[in-house]
């Protein structure tokens, strides 16, 4: 109660309990005015200062989407911007497009939030500290992301960008998971799809190895994974 006593307040009201000071005389408005020092407006941008907008749209090209040719601030500017103001994207008006297959949301849950840092390591934190923290490339951050809250439709889009077959990306997706559920978060859905059944081999002689998979729907699946495992 010390902070309340020594300021200015009459009365101080909690839910459903009224507290008064004793011995201390209730003030007029007036009176309150008197012991309030001048107020110190902020006067903004002269009105001929040049517009920062296109400047702020770059560094958020820079940051976001990589794109450093004829940037205005230097590497290592960049990455001490990207430490120090990254993580507050989110909240961006003016810029609101991000690079993730998504929303980007850096509370994860009630206890987990995510610290963005595009161009070094982002980190995950869990505020229980039942999970010590991590540290993910901004690739990762994506994958996860994507995991946890992307539309369904938005991940094999996200396959052909990052150049991977389909049972490379189950595997990344399968990480993704497992990273997700240390920190108690569960992905709205798994990728991991059972393998359809292998079609069957032509029997005729072909010259050609990759003959049968110009008929789009011939699938081995089943056998290249075989074959991968091996």
């Amino acid at each position: 109660m010390e902070p309340y006593i020594n300021t200015d307040i009459d009365y101080l009201a909690i839910e459903n309990v009224w507290i008064s000071k004793r011995h201390v005389p209730v003030r007029s408005y007036e009176e309150h005015l008197t012991k309030v020092g001048d107020v110190v407006l902020p006067n903004g941008l002269p009105p001929n200062a040049p517009n920062v907008n296109d400047l702020m749209a770059e560094l958020d090209r820079a940051l976001f989407f990589g794109h450093i040719a004829g940037c205005t601030w230097s590497s290592e500017e960049l990455q001490i911007l990207s430490n120090q103001v990254a993580q507050y994207k989110e909240t961006s008006v003016l810029f609101p497009k991000t690079p993730f297959y998504g929303d980007l949301q850096t509370k994860l849950s009630r206890d987990v939030i995510l610290l963005l840092n595009p161009l070094s390591k982002s980190t995950l934190v869990d505020l229980k500290q039942q999970v010590p923290p991590s540290s993910y490339s901004f690739e990762e951050v994506k994958l996860l992301l994507a995991v946890l809250n992307a539309p369904e439709s938005w991940l094999g889009q996200m396959r052909i960008d990052l150049r991977l077959t389909h049972f490379e990306f189950t595997q990344r997706i399968e990480w993704a998971n497992q990273q997700l559920r240390m920190y108690r978060l569960e992905p709205a859905y798994s990728y991991i799809q059972p393998l359809p059944e292998d079609s069957a081999l032509p029997s005729t002689s072909n010259n050609k190895t990759l003959a049968p998979f110009e008929n789009e729907n011939f699938s081995a699946q089943r056998m290249l994974r075989n074959l991968y495992q091996f």
